[in-house]
C-alpha cells in the first residue's frame, strides 16, 4: 500500500505557486533566456516530490524543462508555457488517485507485511499482473 506523505503534496502546490508568480511577472513576456538557479532547483524538488507520488507523466514533462533549462536553450515566454502544461498535466493526473483516509488506530490493520500469509501475497501479486 502507498502512504500518503502531505508534505509531498504541499511541496507540490509550493512549487508550482512559484511558477505561477513568474507566469503573472513582467518577464513571463520577455523572450529572455531563464537562469538556472533558481528555476532548476525548484525543478528538481519538484520531479522529486512527482516520483515519489506516482506521477509519471508530469515527471516526464519535468525533464523536458530540466534538460531546455540547464542547455540554456529556454525563454521565459517557453518556460512559462511549459509550467502551464507541467501544472495541467499534475493536476490531471492527481485527479486520477484515490486518497483513503484511514484512521490512526485503524492504521496497523492496514499496515501489516503478508498479512494473510506468503501464499496468498503470492498469488495475489500473479493475478493482479495478469
Amino acid at each position: 500500500m502507498m502512504k500518503f506523505y502531505a508534505e509531498r503534496f504541499m511541496e507540490i502546490g509550493s512549487v508550482l505557486t512559484r511558477l505561477d508568480d513568474l507566469g503573472r511577472s513582467d518577464e513571463a513576456s520577455a523572450d529572455g533566456i531563464v537562469p538556472a538557479y533558481p528555476w532548476r532547483d525548484y525543478m528538481v524538488v519538484l520531479r522529486k516530490d512527482c516520483e515519489e507520488v506516482g506521477l509519471r507523466t508530469s515527471v516526464m514533462a519535468i525533464n523536458k524543462i530540466l534538460y531546455k533549462l540547464e542547455a540554456d536553450q529556454l525563454s521565459f515566454r517557453t518556460f512559462g508555457q511549459a509550467t502551464n502544461v507541467l501544472r495541467e498535466r499534475i493536476s490531471d493526473e492527481l485527479s486520477l488517485i484515490t486518497v483513503m483516509r484511514i484512521p490512526e488506530e485503524k492504521s496497523a490493520l492496514y499496515d501489516k507485511p503478508d498479512a494473510f500469509g506468503s501464499e496468498v501475497e503470492k498469488d495475489f501479486l500473479m493475478r493482479a499482473l495478469i
